[in-house]
Protein backbone atom coordinates (compact mmCIF):
# COMPACT_ATOMS: atom_id res chain seq x y z
CA UNK A 1 0.00 0.00 0.00
CA UNK A 2 0.99 3.53 -0.78
CA UNK A 3 0.37 6.02 1.99
CA UNK A 4 -0.77 9.19 0.12
CA UNK A 5 1.36 11.63 2.45
CA UNK A 6 4.92 9.37 1.55
CA UNK A 7 6.79 9.52 -1.66
CA UNK A 8 5.57 7.33 -4.18
CA UNK A 9 8.19 4.50 -3.86
CA UNK A 10 8.19 2.35 -7.02
CA UNK A 11 10.53 -0.19 -5.49
CA UNK A 12 7.67 -0.85 -2.81
CA UNK A 13 5.07 -1.06 -5.47
CA UNK A 14 6.95 -3.37 -7.78
CA UNK A 15 7.73 -5.96 -4.68
CA UNK A 16 4.19 -6.08 -3.56
CA UNK A 17 3.20 -6.92 -7.26
CA UNK A 18 6.05 -9.51 -7.39
CA UNK A 19 4.55 -11.32 -4.51
CA UNK A 20 1.61 -11.47 -5.95
CA UNK A 21 2.22 -12.57 -9.38
CA UNK A 22 4.83 -15.26 -7.87
CA UNK A 23 1.18 -16.57 -5.70
CA UNK A 24 -0.94 -16.45 -8.45
CA UNK A 25 1.33 -18.17 -11.33
CA UNK A 26 0.64 -21.34 -9.46
CA UNK A 27 -3.19 -21.01 -10.31
CA UNK A 28 -2.54 -20.92 -13.96
CA UNK A 29 -2.67 -23.92 -16.32
CA UNK A 30 -1.18 -21.60 -19.37
CA UNK A 31 2.94 -22.08 -20.24
CA UNK A 32 1.91 -19.10 -22.55
CA UNK A 33 3.85 -15.94 -23.41
CA UNK A 34 0.47 -13.27 -23.02
CA UNK A 35 -1.38 -15.19 -20.49
CA UNK A 36 0.85 -18.03 -18.51
CA UNK A 37 4.12 -19.00 -17.22
CA UNK A 38 6.43 -18.00 -19.92
CA UNK A 39 5.45 -13.90 -19.73
CA UNK A 40 5.43 -14.18 -15.68
CA UNK A 41 8.74 -15.84 -15.75
CA UNK A 42 9.66 -12.75 -18.42
CA UNK A 43 8.51 -9.75 -15.91
CA UNK A 44 9.78 -11.68 -13.02
CA UNK A 45 13.56 -12.04 -14.38
CA UNK A 46 13.43 -8.50 -15.04
CA UNK A 47 12.35 -7.73 -11.82
CA UNK A 48 14.52 -10.14 -10.05
CA UNK A 49 17.47 -7.48 -11.69
CA UNK A 50 15.58 -4.30 -10.72
CA UNK A 51 15.25 -5.28 -6.89
CA UNK A 52 18.51 -7.35 -7.06
CA UNK A 53 16.40 -10.45 -5.53
CA UNK A 54 18.05 -13.56 -5.85
CA UNK A 55 14.62 -15.52 -4.68
CA UNK A 56 12.44 -13.72 -7.09
CA UNK A 57 14.99 -14.81 -10.13
CA UNK A 58 14.86 -18.56 -9.07
CA UNK A 59 11.66 -18.62 -9.33
CA UNK A 60 11.74 -17.09 -12.90
CA UNK A 61 13.61 -19.72 -13.82
CA UNK A 62 11.62 -22.42 -12.37
CA UNK A 63 8.41 -20.62 -13.92
CA UNK A 64 10.85 -20.49 -17.31
CA UNK A 65 11.91 -24.13 -17.60
CA UNK A 66 7.87 -25.11 -17.12
CA UNK A 67 7.04 -23.10 -19.94
CA UNK A 68 9.64 -25.41 -22.00
CA UNK A 69 8.20 -28.16 -21.89
CA UNK A 70 5.21 -27.69 -23.29
CA UNK A 71 5.05 -29.35 -27.10
CA UNK A 72 2.10 -29.29 -28.52
CA UNK A 73 1.26 -28.09 -31.89
CA UNK A 74 0.08 -24.65 -31.16
CA UNK A 75 2.53 -22.22 -32.67
CA UNK A 76 0.50 -18.92 -31.97
CA UNK A 77 2.29 -15.94 -30.33
CA UNK A 78 -0.02 -15.55 -27.91
CA UNK A 79 -0.86 -18.57 -26.73
CA UNK A 80 1.88 -20.90 -28.23
CA UNK A 81 5.01 -21.91 -29.18
CA UNK A 82 6.33 -18.73 -30.65
CA UNK A 83 5.62 -16.52 -28.11
CA UNK A 84 7.40 -19.09 -25.52
CA UNK A 85 10.36 -19.37 -27.88
CA UNK A 86 10.30 -15.57 -28.07
CA UNK A 87 10.54 -14.90 -24.25
CA UNK A 88 13.34 -17.75 -24.12
CA UNK A 89 15.03 -15.89 -26.52
CA UNK A 90 14.86 -12.75 -25.17
CA UNK A 91 16.21 -13.94 -21.92
CA UNK A 92 19.31 -14.88 -23.97
CA UNK A 93 19.70 -12.44 -25.80
CA UNK A 94 19.63 -9.74 -22.52
CA UNK A 95 22.23 -12.12 -20.18
CA UNK A 96 19.43 -13.32 -17.70
CA UNK A 97 20.42 -17.14 -18.47
CA UNK A 98 23.14 -18.37 -20.14
CA UNK A 99 21.71 -20.96 -22.66
CA UNK A 100 21.48 -21.92 -26.51
CA UNK A 101 18.59 -21.31 -27.74
CA UNK A 102 18.43 -24.10 -30.89
CA UNK A 103 20.15 -26.91 -28.39
CA UNK A 104 16.86 -26.84 -26.22
CA UNK A 105 14.44 -25.17 -28.49
CA UNK A 106 15.08 -26.92 -31.82
CA UNK A 107 12.16 -29.68 -31.43
CA UNK A 108 9.40 -26.91 -31.57
CA UNK A 109 11.52 -24.25 -33.60
CA UNK A 110 11.09 -27.35 -36.18
CA UNK A 111 7.54 -27.63 -34.83
CA UNK A 112 7.05 -23.27 -35.72
CA UNK A 113 8.42 -23.62 -39.02
CA UNK A 114 7.36 -26.34 -40.79
CA UNK A 115 3.84 -25.25 -39.65
CA UNK A 116 4.17 -21.43 -40.63
CA UNK A 117 5.58 -22.69 -44.01
CA UNK A 118 2.79 -24.74 -44.83
CA UNK A 119 0.17 -22.35 -44.41
CA UNK A 120 -2.24 -21.02 -47.12
CA UNK A 121 -3.13 -17.50 -47.19
CA UNK A 122 -5.03 -17.20 -50.26
CA UNK A 123 -8.86 -18.21 -48.54
CA UNK A 124 -8.12 -16.87 -45.26
CA UNK A 125 -9.61 -14.00 -43.46
CA UNK A 126 -8.35 -11.01 -41.64
CA UNK A 127 -8.28 -12.38 -38.69
CA UNK A 128 -6.67 -15.64 -39.10
CA UNK A 129 -3.59 -14.02 -41.63
CA UNK A 130 -2.97 -11.86 -38.38
CA UNK A 131 -2.40 -14.70 -36.16
CA UNK A 132 -0.21 -15.95 -38.73
CA UNK A 133 1.84 -11.75 -38.63
CA UNK A 134 1.63 -12.14 -34.57
CA UNK A 135 4.68 -14.72 -35.43
CA UNK A 136 7.06 -12.05 -37.14
CA UNK A 137 8.83 -11.48 -33.54
CA UNK A 138 9.65 -14.60 -32.55
CA UNK A 139 11.23 -15.53 -36.57
CA UNK A 140 12.68 -11.53 -36.19
CA UNK A 141 15.37 -12.65 -33.25
CA UNK A 142 15.46 -16.99 -34.65
CA UNK A 143 16.30 -15.70 -38.57
CA UNK A 144 14.68 -18.16 -41.25
CA UNK A 145 14.97 -16.89 -44.73
CA UNK A 146 12.26 -19.01 -46.01
CA UNK A 147 9.62 -17.65 -43.23
CA UNK A 148 11.64 -13.47 -44.43
CA UNK A 149 10.05 -13.83 -47.65
CA UNK A 150 6.93 -15.42 -45.98
CA UNK A 151 6.20 -12.44 -44.27
CA UNK A 152 6.80 -10.44 -47.24
CA UNK A 153 4.34 -12.11 -48.96
CA UNK A 154 1.73 -11.80 -45.95
CA UNK A 155 2.27 -8.43 -45.63
CA UNK A 156 1.22 -6.79 -49.46
CA UNK A 157 -1.97 -9.73 -48.66
CA UNK A 158 -2.60 -8.16 -45.27
CA UNK A 159 -2.01 -4.81 -46.81
CA UNK A 160 -4.69 -5.20 -49.71
CA UNK A 161 -7.57 -6.43 -47.30
CA UNK A 162 -7.18 -3.44 -45.09
CA UNK A 163 -7.16 -1.31 -47.98
CA UNK A 164 -10.02 -3.01 -49.21
CA UNK A 165 -11.56 -2.35 -45.94
CA UNK A 166 -10.91 1.66 -46.11
CA UNK A 167 -12.31 1.90 -49.36
CA UNK A 168 -15.90 0.27 -47.84
CA UNK A 169 -15.97 2.75 -44.61
CA UNK A 170 -15.31 5.72 -47.17
CA UNK A 171 -18.36 4.42 -49.22
CA UNK A 172 -20.45 4.00 -46.40
CA UNK A 173 -19.78 6.11 -43.63
CA UNK A 174 -23.10 5.39 -41.80
CA UNK A 175 -22.00 2.42 -40.18
CA UNK A 176 -21.18 3.63 -36.51
CA UNK A 177 -19.55 -0.05 -35.98
CA UNK A 178 -16.14 0.47 -36.99
CA UNK A 179 -14.07 -1.24 -33.95
CA UNK A 180 -13.60 -4.42 -35.21
CA UNK A 181 -11.30 -2.99 -38.23
CA UNK A 182 -9.50 -1.30 -35.63
CA UNK A 183 -8.88 -4.05 -33.41
CA UNK A 184 -7.81 -5.97 -36.69
CA UNK A 185 -5.61 -2.85 -37.08
CA UNK A 186 -4.05 -2.48 -34.17
CA UNK A 187 -2.52 -5.75 -33.91
CA UNK A 188 -0.92 -5.45 -37.55
CA UNK A 189 0.31 -1.67 -37.35
CA UNK A 190 1.91 -3.75 -34.08
CA UNK A 191 3.92 -6.35 -35.77
CA UNK A 192 4.80 -4.35 -38.62
CA UNK A 193 7.09 -2.42 -36.72
CA UNK A 194 9.34 -5.82 -36.87
CA UNK A 195 9.24 -5.49 -40.79
CA UNK A 196 12.68 -4.15 -41.95
CA UNK A 197 11.51 -3.94 -45.66
CA UNK A 198 8.06 -1.73 -45.71
CA UNK A 199 8.57 0.23 -49.22
CA UNK A 200 4.92 1.00 -48.87
CA UNK A 201 3.41 3.14 -46.05
CA UNK A 202 -0.10 3.34 -48.49
CA UNK A 203 -2.03 1.88 -45.94
CA UNK A 204 -0.84 3.66 -43.34
CA UNK A 205 -1.45 7.10 -45.37
CA UNK A 206 -5.05 5.69 -46.18
CA UNK A 207 -5.85 5.30 -42.48
CA UNK A 208 -4.69 8.86 -41.52
CA UNK A 209 -6.65 10.47 -44.10
CA UNK A 210 -9.70 8.70 -42.82
CA UNK A 211 -9.07 10.57 -39.40
CA UNK A 212 -8.54 13.85 -40.69
CA UNK A 213 -11.74 13.07 -42.97
CA UNK A 214 -13.67 12.47 -39.43
CA UNK A 215 -14.78 8.67 -41.16
CA UNK A 216 -12.74 7.34 -38.03
CA UNK A 217 -12.41 8.53 -33.97
CA UNK A 218 -8.87 9.03 -33.06
CA UNK A 219 -7.36 5.74 -31.91
CA UNK A 220 -4.03 6.59 -29.44
CA UNK A 221 -2.61 2.73 -29.43
CA UNK A 222 -3.10 3.04 -33.17
CA UNK A 223 -1.29 6.49 -33.43
CA UNK A 224 1.43 5.36 -30.98
CA UNK A 225 2.40 2.33 -33.26
CA UNK A 226 2.77 4.37 -36.51
CA UNK A 227 4.68 7.24 -34.45
CA UNK A 228 7.16 3.81 -33.83
CA UNK A 229 6.87 2.79 -37.28
CA UNK A 230 8.03 6.27 -38.39
CA UNK A 231 11.32 5.64 -36.23
CA UNK A 232 12.36 3.37 -38.46
CA UNK A 233 10.59 5.04 -41.76
CA UNK A 234 10.89 8.59 -40.62
CA UNK A 235 7.77 10.68 -41.71
CA UNK A 236 7.53 13.70 -40.10
CA UNK A 237 3.43 13.25 -40.92
CA UNK A 238 3.01 9.96 -39.08
CA UNK A 239 4.98 11.78 -35.90
CA UNK A 240 3.35 14.79 -36.27
CA UNK A 241 -0.14 13.10 -35.94
CA UNK A 242 1.13 10.78 -33.59
CA UNK A 243 2.27 13.70 -30.84
CA UNK A 244 0.03 16.38 -31.69
CA UNK A 245 -1.40 18.95 -28.63
CA UNK A 246 -4.36 17.70 -28.55
CA UNK A 247 -3.07 13.92 -28.15
CA UNK A 248 -0.65 13.98 -25.59
CA UNK A 249 -2.64 14.35 -22.48
CA UNK A 250 -5.46 11.84 -24.13
CA UNK A 251 -3.18 9.06 -23.94
CA UNK A 252 -2.77 8.92 -20.41
CA UNK A 253 -6.66 9.13 -19.80
CA UNK A 254 -7.61 7.06 -22.44
CA UNK A 255 -4.84 3.89 -21.82
CA UNK A 256 -3.68 4.48 -18.57
CA UNK A 257 -2.04 0.71 -18.63
CA UNK A 258 0.06 1.81 -22.09
CA UNK A 259 0.96 4.85 -21.42
CA UNK A 260 3.69 3.53 -19.17
CA UNK A 261 5.17 2.25 -22.82
CA UNK A 262 5.09 5.42 -24.57
CA UNK A 263 8.81 5.54 -25.71
CA UNK A 264 9.29 9.73 -26.08
CA UNK A 265 6.30 10.11 -24.10
CA UNK A 266 8.48 10.98 -21.35
CA UNK A 267 10.58 13.26 -22.52
CA UNK A 268 9.79 17.25 -22.99
CA UNK A 269 7.83 18.59 -24.88
CA UNK A 270 5.67 15.65 -24.53
CA UNK A 271 4.60 14.81 -20.88
CA UNK A 272 7.20 14.86 -18.26
CA UNK A 273 8.56 12.32 -15.62
CA UNK A 274 6.88 14.30 -12.82
CA UNK A 275 3.35 13.92 -14.88
CA UNK A 276 3.99 10.62 -15.07
CA UNK A 277 4.58 10.39 -11.27
CA UNK A 278 1.76 11.93 -10.20
CA UNK A 279 -0.38 10.17 -12.64
CA UNK A 280 0.97 6.28 -11.30
CA UNK A 281 0.26 8.06 -7.21
CA UNK A 282 -3.03 8.29 -8.11
CA UNK A 283 -3.08 5.02 -9.30
CA UNK A 284 -1.47 3.32 -6.13
CA UNK A 285 -2.45 5.42 -3.73
CA UNK A 286 -4.29 4.00 -0.14
CA UNK A 287 -4.80 1.05 -2.63
CA UNK A 288 -4.31 -2.58 -1.60
CA UNK A 289 -2.28 -5.16 -4.60
CA UNK A 290 -6.10 -6.66 -4.86
CA UNK A 291 -7.58 -2.78 -5.37
CA UNK A 292 -5.41 -2.50 -8.15
CA UNK A 293 -6.45 -5.81 -9.75
CA UNK A 294 -9.91 -4.65 -9.50
CA UNK A 295 -8.85 -1.10 -10.92
CA UNK A 296 -7.40 -3.09 -13.84
CA UNK A 297 -10.79 -5.05 -14.68
CA UNK A 298 -12.33 -1.84 -14.88
CA UNK A 299 -9.91 0.04 -16.70
CA UNK A 300 -9.36 -2.61 -19.57
CA UNK A 301 -12.75 -4.38 -19.50
CA UNK A 302 -10.23 -7.58 -17.87
CA UNK A 303 -11.30 -11.10 -16.16
CA UNK A 304 -9.16 -13.66 -15.60
CA UNK A 305 -5.67 -14.02 -14.31
CA UNK A 306 -4.80 -10.84 -13.55
CA UNK A 307 -1.03 -11.61 -12.88
CA UNK A 308 -0.62 -12.21 -16.90
CA UNK A 309 1.19 -10.29 -19.22
CA UNK A 310 -0.89 -9.47 -21.90
CA UNK A 311 -3.17 -6.86 -19.93
CA UNK A 312 -2.23 -7.98 -16.36
CA UNK A 313 -0.12 -7.29 -13.37
CA UNK A 314 3.19 -8.24 -14.80
CA UNK A 315 2.59 -5.79 -17.34
CA UNK A 316 1.78 -2.86 -15.48
CA UNK A 317 5.02 -4.16 -13.41
CA UNK A 318 7.41 -3.74 -16.97
CA UNK A 319 5.62 -0.45 -17.13
CA UNK A 320 6.87 0.33 -13.82
CA UNK A 321 10.27 -0.76 -14.19
CA UNK A 322 10.69 1.50 -17.31
CA UNK A 323 10.05 4.80 -14.96
CA UNK A 324 12.94 3.58 -12.97
CA UNK A 325 15.43 2.74 -15.36
CA UNK A 326 18.10 4.86 -17.34
CA UNK A 327 17.27 2.62 -20.06
CA UNK A 328 14.30 1.82 -22.40
CA UNK A 329 14.74 -1.34 -23.36
CA UNK A 330 12.04 -3.20 -22.02
CA UNK A 331 9.52 -0.13 -24.19
CA UNK A 332 11.46 -0.19 -26.78
CA UNK A 333 10.84 -4.46 -27.22
CA UNK A 334 8.51 -6.14 -24.71
CA UNK A 335 5.52 -3.21 -25.09
CA UNK A 336 5.56 -3.35 -28.66
CA UNK A 337 4.65 -6.93 -29.08
CA UNK A 338 1.89 -7.59 -26.37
Amino acid sequence: MVCKDEKLNIRAVIKSLADYVIINSVATDSTSFFYGRAGMSLCLFETARFLKDDFIEDYAFALLKQSLLNEKDNIRFDTGLSGIGYAFNYLIRNKFIDSNFIDIFQKQHDIIVRRFLNQSFTNMELGDLLQQWQLRPYFYYVSDKRADTRFLELNEICAMKFRISWESICKDNSSLNKEPYIILWRKYLKILSFMDNISNNLYINEYLCLLQKGLLKRDLQSLHSISTIALKNPNPTFIDCAYSSENKYDLLDFYPIDSLRMETIFSEPYISNNLMQNIIRKWFCNKTVVDIEELLSYKMSYSGASASLSLGLSRLILGLIYLEMPSKRIVNEIFSVI
